[in-house]
């Protein structure tokens, strides 16, 4: 999504959508970033991924993060942490394989 589709999804301003937390983005450096479709519901934001996003941004880079995200995780029965999170909604255990079997900082290797 676009920086102005994704700040028409969370509710917010352009210049607000930027400095959320919450939000994944990739690029940005030459080019306006770009957002994950998949962190938006008809509500806004995903609570259950934003909180999720806020607690990993601290170690590990976007990229890295939405990487982790679609992959499968030996914690989760070998499930995406977002298809776990669809399919069951255990927050907390997502946030258990967050720390148990983390993202690698560098998802091309």
């Amino acid at each position: 999504m676009t920086r102005a589709e994704a700040a028409r999804a969370a509710g917010v301003t352009v210049r607000e959508v930027r400095e959320r937390p919450d939000l994944l983005r990739l690029g940005g450096t030459h080019l306006e970033e770009v957002y994950h479709a998949f962190q938006f519901d008809r509500d806004g934001v995903r609570w259950d991924l934003g909180s999720i996003v806020r607690e990993m941004k601290h170690r590990h880079s976007d990229a890295a993060i939405a990487d982790w995200l679609v992959r499968p995780n030996p914690v989760l029965i070998g499930v995406s942490p977002l298809r776990w999170l669809e399919a069951r909604g255990q927050h907390d255990l997502v946030i258990k394989a967050a720390y148990d079997h983390p993202p690698i900082d560098d998802p091309s290797e």
